[in-house]
């Protein structure tokens, strides 16, 4: 007979809750599944990331269509103090070069 499931568990200092998860998450997978598995959640947790900047700058740029075309650099100046973008983040959005 093997240990019991409590034992195992507190031995790798675990919950029978995330054994019993786990389980049910991976328990018919192969390894090879598994890792395939992990890399999509890591690329799907990427894609998100870029997306929710993506619509964040959308959305700035709409704010700052209100903005006259020729005060640039107030456009980034607002950016950074009113959306908290990098300077570098908010020239490259508005299209103006960094500047030192």
């Amino acid at each position: 007979m093997g240990l019991p499931v409590a034992e195992i568990c507190r031995s790798h200092g675990i919950s029978d809750a995330t054994l019993y998860t786990w389980r049910s998450l991976y328990g018919g997978m192969e390894v090879s599944d598994a890792r395939r598995l992990k890399a999509l959640d890591e690329e799907n947790r990427k894609l998100k990331k870029l997306l929710a900047e993506t619509m964040l700058d959308v959305a700035t740029l709409r704010e700052a269509v209100g903005k006259t075309s020729d005060a640039r650099r107030t456009a980034v100046s607002w950016a950074i103090e009113e959306k908290g973008y990098s300077q570098h983040r908010a020239c490259r959005l508005i299209g103006l070069e960094p500047r030192t």
